[in-house]
């Protein structure tokens, strides 16, 4: 399966639970989105794995659509979720956790004048 076929199937089918049993069909409506060559390698990939849960995936499918050169508005819209969100997927673990170090330090000093 590649990136594009990958990221499709995300956009589809993050956060539902399939099933992933037997052979992939014509009528499947991953075989219809994907192709049956693709679905039957994930078959093939899960196999008795009786329900398995799609991840979201949010900060790789921003990240992949940002190496795509969409806006953070685009992506936005794409996900179904706030700009805000998708510049924070789009930050760096280490960006992260600066960003949370200076919002408990904020914190604590707030407390700390009201106590």
């Amino acid at each position: 399966m590649g990136l594009e076929v990958a990221v499709t199937f995300l956009i589809n089918f993050g956060g539902s639970a399939l099933s992933f049993s037997g052979k992939a069909t014509p009528g499947n409506q991953i075989v219809r989105l994907i192709g049956i060559e693709a679905t039957q390698a994930l078959y093939d990939r899960f196999e008795g794995v009786s329900i398995y849960r799609i991840p979201v995936a949010k900060k790789f499918l921003a990240r992949y659509f940002r190496s795509c050169n969409l806006s953070n508005s685009e992506i936005a819209r794409i996900l179904r979720v706030t700009d805000t969100s998708v510049r924070s997927y789009l930050m760096s673990d280490e960006q992260l956790r600066e960003r949370t170090g200076k919002i408990k330090d904020d914190l604590q000093r707030f407390a700390r004048s009201k106590g």
